[in-house]
């Protein structure tokens, strides 16, 4: 059986070393965000960091806190076994964790929408009140990027602590029984993210179509530009889309098909977010051409140090 060979220490060993190539990763992307922003993209650096610090928030706290696994049983009853910090803190920090990661998660789904909401707005309608107001548009980020993603990560862990179990365990474990009325929060949810999507692609393909005829005019740099920041946004949407998919399609396979797959496919479920996470933060330096000019003047002066620093010892072993 698969869940043999992936045992939880192998995973572990998957998981942190993906969490270390994150750490680098994540941190040179914000300190470019933060540096080299060019002025025609600042509007969207905001949006950058928070989508960025979102990945960061929920990898670093499944590396601190621990991953867990999850069990599921026939009797539609779930049961969560801990690791790391969260298995000594006591029953209440599950909880705690789970808030901090679905808030996370929310956050990444809803950052890209509002990246694609905010350029539709300014490319197709840069006369109306969200494109023009500032304080409308902070109002905009705080309840869509703060407000509702608290609000539905606060409901689904109210849903586990009503619907959890006392049952005789350790203080790390958690057992709760799935109903129909839980089902029926997570199908709402799923329409959500569906909309997400649905109205992504139309924003997205009205911007285009808005570019394409307005911009045959407009110089080589304001074209260069436009297609750069197309490019990032979608490739920005596409990873969290592609990397979901699996997660998810393995999901409904453990759920409906067998349940001994849902252990493994939760650890493929953080696996996967953490190697999202290194891969929007390579894309994002790649494709912004100043962050990946950043870059490459930092690995160019990390080559002369280190061509120098050879011909000092090879002078100094000559002598």
């Amino acid at each position: 059986m698969f869940l043999d060979f992936y045992s939880h220490s192998l995973h572990t060993v998957c998981l942190s070393t993906l969490v270390a190539v994150f750490a680098v990763v994540s941190l040179f992307t914000s300190y470019a965000i933060v540096r080299r922003t060019p002025s025609a993209l600042k509007a969207y650096k905001f949006l950058f960091l928070y989508l960025n610090g979102s990945y960061q928030m929920i990898i670093f706290f499944s590396g601190v806190f621990g991953p867990f696994d999850v069990t599921m049983h026939d009797n539609r009853v779930v049961s969560f076994k801990f690791y790391g910090l969260t298995s000594v803190l006591g029953r209440i920090w599950p909880f705690f964790e789970g808030f901090l990661a679905l808030m996370s998660v929310f956050n990444v789904v809803l950052c890209v929408w509002m990246s694609f909401l905010y350029r539709y707005c300014q490319v197709c309608h840069p006369k109306s009140l969200y494109s023009n107001s500032p304080l409308l548009q902070r109002a905009a980020n705080v309840v869509v990027l703060i407000v509702i993603p608290a609000f539905l990560a606060a409901l689904l862990m109210v849903l586990m602590w009503i619907y959890s179990l006392d049952v005789p365990q350790s203080d790390a474990e958690l057992t709760i029984q799935i109903n129909t009325f839980v089902y029926i929060i997570l199908g709402v949810l799923l329409l959500g993210f569906a909309f997400v999507i649905i109205s992504s692609v139309v924003f997205n393909l009205r911007v285009i179509w808005i570019l394409e005829t307005s911009l045959s005019q407009a110089c080589e740099k304001t074209r260069s530009m436009q297609r750069m920041l197309t490019i990032t946004l979608l490739v920005q949407s596409v990873i969290p889309l592609a990397f979901g998919v699996i997660p998810v399609g393995h999901a409904a396979y453990a759920i409906f098909l067998d349940n001994d797959a849902v252990t493994i496919f939760l650890r493929i479920f953080f696996l996967s977010f953490t190697f999202q996470g290194i891969c929007h933060g390579a894309s994002t330096v790649l494709l912004v051409k100043p962050y990946k000019e950043l870059l490459i003047s930092i690995l160019t002066r990390m080559k002369l140090c280190k061509k120098a620093t050879t011909t000092i010892t090879v002078k100094q072993t000559g002598r």
